[in-house]
């Protein structure tokens, strides 16, 4: 592994569970010259704030927060709620997974009063704690690590990491798509009518339109494939090849994408597609 020293633009920033079950933040982001890269670091443990009477002698309670299994490194601080100033018990944790049990052990306690900040995400918490704002420039301190079959450039075990920039002028690599599929009624069914269209617009100048239903055009941008199987391997080929930093689409996350996703599984196609390969991903606010 050799040290490395990277700036760059945080695109997403998630958390996952180790081996060892405990959070580790992922960071997905890209350079100026459109390397990407997947940071990681493991030194961040998520917590929150135990509130109690405040008549309670909280080193007391202190020390029974502190024999609660999987609680780590409990601490008496003063917490802003509100317009006041109150004391309240920091716990960290190191899994999500956890957290009804730390729940259950703490109303045992007889001064328990409540929590604050127990449904925050563990990379939400980051953001915050780190000051990072998204789209904008970090810097990153770390070793590189095997990038083994990951569609990426970079990975990096960060060791520190630190915003430098709070907006910058990268041009987002950007890709639009939108899918036609076979209609024979009064809407499409993803288990059995195919997609026959499916059109990329980037905003750098790519332009494609794959199908599998022939015709004649002198149009170049159009490719023709023997199959919808074909079609959706080659729109996922497409992807991995162009790393778009953001994809777009009209309403995809209710259609398009629940769509190819379904069509996918029926062809039994790997979603190898994203800088970790963990393939098309639906979220919904």
């Amino acid at each position: 592994m050799s040290k490395a020293i990277l700036e760059f633009c945080p695109l997403q920033i998630d958390y996952r569970l180790n081996s060892e079950n405990k959070v580790e933040i992922t960071i997905y982001g890209t350079t100026n010259d459109n390397k990407k890269i997947l940071v990681i670091d493991k030194s961040f443990m998520p917590h929150f704030y135990a509130l109690f009477d405040e008549k309670a002698n909280l080193q007391d309670i202190l020390l029974k927060v502190s024999k609660i299994p999987k609680v780590k490194n409990p601490e008496i601080c003063m917490k802003k709620l509100f317009s006041s100033n109150i004391y309240a018990i920091k716990i960290h944790y190191e899994s999500p997974n956890d957290l009804d049990e730390i729940k259950d052990e703490l109303k045992k306690i007889y001064d328990f009063q409540g929590r604050l900040e127990f449904d925050i995400k563990p990379h939400k918490q980051y953001l915050i704690e780190r000051k990072i704002t998204p789209l904008g420039k970090l810097r990153v301190i770390g070793k590189e690590e095997d990038k083994k079959d990951l569609n990426l450039n970079f990975l990096i075990s960060a060791e520190k990491i630190e915003e430098i920039e709070k907006e910058n002028d990268l041009k987002f690599r950007m890709l639009a798509f939108d899918i036609e599929t076979y209609n024979p009624g009064n809407s499409s069914n993803m288990e059995k009518d195919p997609i026959i269209m499916i059109s990329i617009k980037g905003n750098y100048g790519f332009n494609k339109l794959l199908t599998w239903k022939k015709f004649l055009t002198s149009s170049q941008d159009i490719e023709f494939l023997d199959s919808e199987m074909n079609l959706i391997q080659r729109f996922f080929e497409i992807l991995n090849q162009e790393k778009p930093d953001f994809l777009w689409g009209y309403s995809s996350d209710n259609f398009d994408l629940a769509y190819i996703k379904a069509r996918a599984k029926k062809y039994k196609i790997k979603e190898n597609v994203g800088y970790d390969n963990s393939g098309l991903q639906i979220l919904k606010s």
